[in-house]
């Protein structure tokens, strides 16, 4: 049962488009690069199931989404906008689903994990997101730092409309929704990665750190 879930688990992220799938592996490793920082590196060890990581997931649930809805490089209609933001909900079950496939034997710390972040990646730290409007650290951890690498990355490589900017112009950018968008200790971490680390400048796709 947990190999043909894990089998079932790689054949959804296959169907994800090329580039959502880039950006979600990329996310996975700003996730990382953030723990890294923070002195939580050692954390994820605990939470692999087979080869996998939950960082690397937060976007399942937009296999759910009509293709076009996910090539779109224009802003979103008001019905648009909710049918994308419906791919939280998608993650969420797609992941109660694999754990059902898995049984006993599989990582319950994977799944628990891997929900959250699929599920919250999107609230706000001031209570503005979704799907929820939780606020503050009852977000959790992982989904709030999903929620600063998942800027980061939109950002550094452009999204819809917008251009790609540089590390130092992203990191300004999401240290002004500080406190608002995001939590302040995790755009910190990322901040003093940015400033310290070479890699920032010429990094698109951090290489897998374990």
């Amino acid at each position: 049962m947990e190999e043909s879930a894990l089998q079932h688990l790689d054949e959804l992220y296959a169907s994800l488009p090329e580039n959502s799938r880039r950006h979600s592996r990329r996310t996975g490793q700003y996730m990382r690069i953030i723990l890294r920082q923070m002195g939580f590196d050692q954390l994820e060890e605990d939470m692999l199931w087979g080869d996998d990581s939950p960082f690397d997931y937060h976007d399942i649930g937009k296999i759910k989404l009509p293709p076009s809805l996910l090539q779109q490089r224009w802003l979103y209609s008001h019905e648009e906008q909710l049918r994308a933001m419906a791919h939280v909900d998608y993650g969420g079950q797609i992941f109660d689903t694999l754990e059902a496939e898995a049984g006993e034997d599989a990582n319950k710390a994977f799944f628990a994990t891997a929900w959250q972040i699929a599920m919250f990646h999107h609230e706000n730290f001031d209570g503005t997101g979704y799907p929820d409007g939780l606020k503050g650290e009852a977000i959790p951890f992982y989904a709030r730092v999903c929620a600063v690498a998942n800027a980061y990355d939109g950002l550094r490589n452009g999204f819809g409309i917008f251009a790609p900017r540089a590390p130092e112009a992203a990191i300004d950018k999401m240290s002004q929704k500080s406190g608002t968008w995001f939590d302040p200790s995790i755009v910190m971490a990322l901040k003093r990665w940015v400033s310290l680390s070479p890699d920032a400048k010429t990094i698109h796709e951090p290489a897998p750190i374990h």
